[in-house]
C-alpha cells in the first residue's frame, strides 16, 4: 500500500487541529475548575471557544482530504484562512 502525499500532510495538519483544540480545552478547563491558581493573563472564553471550533472546522477538512475527497489546494488555502482568522483573533485579544 502507497503512502499519498494528501495522507502525509493530512495526518500532521490532524495532530497539529488536535494539539491545537487540547491546548485551548485544557485552558478553558483550568480557568474554571481550578480555583487556587491566580493567573496574571487569561484569554477570554469565546476566543478560546472559537479557537477549538477552528479546530475541530480543521480536523474535518483533514478527514476530507485524508480520504481524498478535497484537493490539497483547496485543503492548504482553507487551512490558510483558518490560520489567518486565528492570528486575527490573538490580535484583537
Amino acid at each position: 500500500m502507497k503512502i499519498k502525499l494528501n495522507q502525509i500532510v493530512a495526518s500532521l495538519f490532524a495532530i497539529m487541529n488536535i494539539l491545537w483544540i487540547l491546548y485551548h480545552a485544557y485552558f478553558f478547563w483550568a480557568y474554571h475548575f481550578s480555583k487556587s491558581v491566580l493567573w496574571l493573563v487569561m484569554i477570554p472564553d469565546w476566543i478560546m471557544i472559537v479557537n477549538m471550533t477552528i479546530g475541530i472546522i480543521g480536523l474535518y477538512y483533514c478527514f476530507l482530504l485524508f480520504g481524498n475527497r478535497l484537493k490539497m489546494i483547496y485543503f492548504l488555502l482553507i487551512e490558510i484562512i483558518l490560520f489567518a482568522v486565528i492570528m486575527v483573533l490573538y490580535k484583537i485579544y
